[in-house]
């Protein structure tokens, strides 16, 4: 564990369940609240963009959790 270090993290849903997550780490030292907003936006947009493939590319996910 780095004291210096930062992470946010956002989860992955399919069916209104959890089944993975994607994350964003970074210096402290780059740390505002800009920076971590602009961070928060990339996460959801990418959250998004997974679920929306995983639907379209995997309907049956499901039967596998």
């Amino acid at each position: 564990m780095n004291p210096q270090i930062e992470c946010m993290a956002i989860g992955i849903e399919h069916k209104g369940k959890i089944i993975a997550a994607i994350s964003i780490s970074y210096l402290l030292y780059y740390s505002n609240e800009k920076f971590r907003e602009t961070n928060k936006k990339i996460l959801q947009e990418e959250k998004n963009k997974i679920e929306k493939e995983l639907s379209f590319s995997f309907p049956d996910l499901d039967a596998i959790y």
